[in-house]
């Protein structure tokens, strides 16, 4: 059986996408590791969200349907908001649970 957290390696943003920064990459890595959960979670919420927007059922379908779609907008567009410096960081990675993780 696998361990509930997986560790998964950074790798280098491409030279084109590296951000400058004065900070030293001891600090970039430890900001990485801080943000990047919270990108995940709400990445799961996302997706979470969009699946009960597709499978509602009942009176107020056309209600919630809608409801559930402005409100999965809302939180891609904080993870977009969110993710850009994290992914031109040297230390990019996405684990959005314990057994699902993307990587780039």
């Amino acid at each position: 059986m696998q361990s509930a957290k997986t560790k998964i390696e950074s790798c280098p943003a491409p030279s084109q996408l590296a951000t400058e920064t004065d900070l030293s990459p001891h600090e970039v890595k430890a900001i990485t590791e801080a943000v990047n959960p919270l990108i995940a979670d709400a990445f799961a919420l996302y997706v979470k969200t969009k699946n009960f927007h597709w499978h509602l059922y009942g009176s107020h379908f056309r209600d919630y349907h809608l409801l559930l779609d402005e409100h999965a907008d809302a939180i891609f567009d904080s993870i977009d908001a969110r993710s850009p410096p994290i992914i031109k960081s040297d230390h990019y990675h996405l684990v959005v649970n314990s057994t699902t993780s993307v990587a780039a």
